[in-house]
C-alpha cells in the first residue's frame, strides 16, 4: 500500500510544498510551478497557494516553495511548523548540499528555521504522501502566470483532501435538499382551500376560523 498524507502533530499547522521544473517551456511558456497547502491539526485546509515564479532554477525553485510556505505559516502566526517536502535535492539543501547559485534561498531558510521563539521541522516524504502538493502545483505551473492564494478548495483538491482524511472515494457527493421557511409555508398553505371534517373554507376564511 501507497504512503498517504498524515495529519500533524496537535498544535502544529502542516505544510506540504512541492516544486516543479521543466528543461522544456510548458504550453503557456512556464517552466516552474510551486504549490504550499496548509493544514491543521484536523487535516482541515487553511491556506493554499499555486502557480509559477518565473526565472528559477530547479534547485532554487524547489527551496523557493520552502520559503512561500513557512512565509504563509508566518502570515497565518503559526509557530509549530512541520514542513514535508517531497524534493529530495530541496531537503538535502535545507541540510547543506546545495550549489552556490542557491545560497541566498539557503540563508534564508537557515536565519527563519533558527529563530527561538517557533519550532520548525523539515523533512522529506514519498511524493505519494504528497498528492494534493503536486497536483497543484502541476495545475499552477500550467494555467497560471504569478502566484495565488485561496483558502477555499475546490473541484480535485478538497476531492484529494477528503481521501486524505478519510472521509469517503473521490466523486462521492451528498444532495441538499432545500430548508422550509415557515413564513412561506404558512403562507402557500393558508391561501389554498382547506377541509375540516365535511366543512370546506376558502381563501380567506382561515383567519376567521381561529
Amino acid at each position: 500500500m501507497e504512503p498517504r498524507w498524515t495529519i500533524t502533530k496537535s498544535g502544529y499547522v502542516k505544510v506540504n510544498v512541492h516544486g516543479c521544473y521543466s528543461s522544456n517551456a510548458m504550453r503557456n511558456g512556464n517552466k516552474t510551478g510551486v504549490e504550499v497547502v496548509l493544514r491543521d491539526d484536523k487535516g482541515r485546509i487553511i491556506n493554499m497557494l499555486s502557480g509559477t515564479q518565473p526565472g528559477l532554477t530547479k534547485g532554487r525553485n524547489e527551496l523557493f516553495a520552502i520559503l512561500v510556505g513557512l512565509r504563509m505559516a508566518f502570515e497565518q502566526k503559526k509557530d509549530f511548523v512541520l514542513l514535508e517536502t517531497d524534493n529530495w535535492h530541496a531537503y538535502e539543501g535545507y541540510h547543506g548540499k546545495f550549489s552556490e547559485e542557491c545560497q541566498y534561498e539557503l540563508n534564508q531558510l537557515k536565519t527563519r528555521t533558527s529563530n527561538p521563539n517557533m519550532h520548525v521541522e523539515v523533512t522529506y516524504i514519498h511524493q505519494a504522501a504528497n498528492k494534493l502538493a503536486t497536483y497543484l502545483d502541476q495545475n499552477g505551473g500550467e494555467t497560471k502566470e504569478d502566484l495565488f492564494q485561496t483558502s477555499e478548495p475546490f473541484g480535485r483538491v478538497l476531492e484529494i483532501c477528503h481521501e486524505d482524511m478519510g472521509l469517503g472515494p473521490v466523486g462521492v457527493k451528498f444532495r441538499r435538499e432545500k430548508e422550509t421557511v415557515v413564513g412561506a409555508w404558512a403562507a402557500s398553505t393558508f391561501a389554498s382551500p382547506r377541509v375540516t371534517g365535511d366543512v370546506q373554507m376558502e381563501e380567506g376564511e382561515a383567519s376567521r376560523a381561529f
